[in-house]
């Protein structure tokens, strides 16, 4: 009898701590949502968007202390105060996005800890979207014993439903028969509408629609939803090949071992890469040739077909080869005797990193003649992508890694190219290489007004360079156009909170106000 009276003491105990940590986080979402409503609203990413990085993550810290004792969380608290700092500092596009992005893998990672790649943590992250509201009305508690629970709305609903209806019922007819009540009663609802108009003046309804979308960041960022299934299936996973031998099967009444089918699958394997080798043999050979140490812009015929459909169908090459290999390279085919093969993919992994050079020269010729763009950067950005990926498919095939190594490799190769891309200023970066182009007549002024505000500064001292030099695009108001926009931005940033500064800004507005 102790014994049950123990139990149930126990079980009470956790049933209590449980709806206390679950109304602290409720408080602690509402507090969150606040400070979301008061820095965002209306506001410009800048100082603002560092203040909730940094709310997030002490929230985040005391709620769950001890998710912070593991490395991957700490990577992603410092990561998100990285980017964080990033948009303070050079508010770009790219700091921004790379902030969200952080701010979510940072949440999942406190709620899962156990995962380790950044594509398991992006696929749980919309796990956790669709699991929110179960966990904002389903507590887990440690036990299998049932715990008796609370009313629920519809419960309550029907108790009360009848009595409120009936309330204003009787209200309307005493209201109708009673002058004297009915003054009293107006008196009363005029009160109320006078509130709410008071109310409205100062909290709009777009604005408690921002408060109600900042809540639901909040409750996601708060609560933990269970148990991710992402993180159960990707305990299974591992970095290493295992061997799986299959037993021995019958076709048509004989036996037949699947070590001879295996034995097929090499054959093909290896005849595959001597006929893609040679062909990438002879394509490598002329663009080293040709594009290495010949390139002449004169025989390259169409230098933007070159760039982008040759880039482009290049890029797909060496996707498309990357798939074959970790096709082949995927089971039982790695513990064979296959030496030959493995020569072979390292020989093609080789050449294509010779072809991921290649395109990037074609790329680089290309900015040598029309300046950076965005698109250039990016071609850039996914070469050095491609060329992590294939050297971790060299190492898959010599060291007998599972595809999950590859993924996970990738993974964070691109999670930490974001967070060093964040970091750069690109519109400040475009616009310097772009006005001290050597060659000024193909300079398009047109996209550099299209770069964000930062830049004004730059071209408004660079705008000889373009009156000089190109005097129909000047005649056609792009001065003017200049001008504006100058002005547009000193009015906007006079008009901004001290939540939206960011220093990129602030020197602009400086240098512009300083030299109007």
């Amino acid at each position: 009898m102790p014994f049950i009276w123990l139990d149930n003491f126990e079980i009470k105990s956790t049933f209590k701590i449980t709806i206390m940590s679950r109304k602290l986080k409720l408080v602690v979402s509402f507090i969150l949502a606040i400070v979301h409503n008061i820095i965002f609203w209306d506001q410009y990413l800048g100082v603002n968007s560092l203040v909730f990085s940094v709310s997030i993550i002490v929230c985040m810290y005391f709620l769950y202390p001890t998710s912070f004792k593991l490395k991957l969380v700490k990577i992603m608290a410092a990561s998100l105060l990285l980017v964080s700092i990033a948009v303070v500092v050079n508010g770009s596009f790219i700091a921004r996005f790379a902030t969200i992005v952080c701010s979510v893998l940072f949440t999942v990672a406190v709620h899962t800890p156990q995962l380790k790649s950044i594509f398991y943590l992006v696929l749980a992250s919309f796990e956790k979207l669709f699991r929110v509201p179960s966990s904002l009305s389903v507590e887990e508690v440690s036990t299998s014993d049932k715990i008796k629970k609370g009313p629920k709305l519809t419960s309550i609903l029907r108790i009360w439903l009848l009595p409120i209806v009936a309330f204003f019922v009787f209200l309307f007819i005493y209201k109708a028969a009673n002058p004297m009540f009915d003054r009293y009663v107006t008196y009363i609802f005029e009160q109320i509408g006078l509130f709410f108009t008071n109310v409205f003046q100062h909290f709009s309804i777009g604005r408690i629609f921002f408060f109600n979308f900042g809540l639901l960041i909040a409750f996601y960022i708060i609560f933990r939803p269970g148990v991710s299934l992402t993180s159960k299936y990707e305990l299974g996973l591992g970095d290493f090949l295992i061997r799986k031998r299959k037993p021995r099967v019958k076709i048509k009444g004989e036996p037949r071992f699947l070590l001879t089918d295996l034995k097929t699958e090499l054959k093909i394997a290896t005849s595959l890469m001597i006929l893609i080798n040679l062909l990438i043999f002879v394509v490598n050979a002329i663009d080293i040739n040709w594009l290495w140490f010949n390139f002449n812009i004169a025989d390259a015929g169409s230098l933007s077909q070159l760039v982008h459909e040759g880039t482009y169908l290049l890029i797909l090459s060496i996707v498309l080869s990357m798939f074959i290999i970790g096709y082949f390279y995927r089971g039982n085919i790695n513990f064979l005797n296959n030496k030959t093969l493995k020569i072979l993919s390292f020989v093609w992994i080789s050449q294509n990193i010779i072809m991921v050079v290649s395109v990037g020269i074609r790329n680089f010729h290309y900015i040598s003649q029309h300046g950076l763009a965005y698109k250039r950067i990016g071609v850039i950005i996914f070469l050095i992508l491609v060329i992590v990926g294939l050297l971790s498919q060299a190492s898959k095939i010599n060291n007998t890694n599972s595809s999950f190594f590859l993924l996970r490799i990738n993974s964070w190769a691109t999670f930490y190219l974001l967070l060093i891309v964040a970091c750069i200023n690109w519109d400040i970066v475009i616009a310097n290489h772009n006005l001290s182009h050597a060659s000024p007549k193909q300079t398009d002024l047109k996209f550099l007004l299209s770069l964000s505000n930062k830049t004004l500064p730059l071209l408004r001292t660079k705008a000889e360079l373009f009156k000089s030099e190109s005097m129909e695009n000047w005649r056609n108001g792009e001065i003017n156009i200049l001008e504006q926009k100058a002005q547009d931005f000193i009015i906007d940033y006079k008009n901004r909170s001290f939540w939206s500064w960011n220093y990129a800004d602030y020197c602009a507005f400086n240098q512009l106000t300083r030299n109007p």
